[in-house]
């Protein structure tokens, strides 16, 4: 398991944004990301376009707050996600969660 801050991490990171916090069971008022470790991470080139796929494995450490109260967090989820070029960036044009682990 590597601990980094890299191009992917942050990818993963603004991919799920709060989706670690369920806004369906509590109301959140502030969420802190503390850590993000990819724990796997797969790639292939899109054959039709500039781009790739990817299949990532990542655990997402943090605090969750509502109703005053403040919440540790550590999360895993695995999703497949497609990266393209858009404007001259690179972007999540597409993201499938899969599984999403909260004990």
């Amino acid at each position: 398991m590597s601990r980094f801050a890299s191009p992917l991490a942050l990818l993963l990171l603004a991919a799920v944004g709060a989706r670690g916090v369920r806004a369906d069971a509590i109301v959140v008022t502030r969420a802190r990301v503390r850590s993000v470790e990819v724990e796997e991470a797969a790639t292939h080139e899109l054959e039709e376009s500039d781009g790739f796929d990817a299949r990532c494995v990542w655990t997402v450490a943090g605090s969750v707050g509502h109703w005053g109260c403040i919440h540790q967090r550590r999360n895993r989820y695995t999703a497949e996600f497609t990266v393209r070029p858009v404007d001259g960036t690179w972007k999540i044009t597409d993201l499938e969660l899969l599984d999403e682990e909260r004990p």
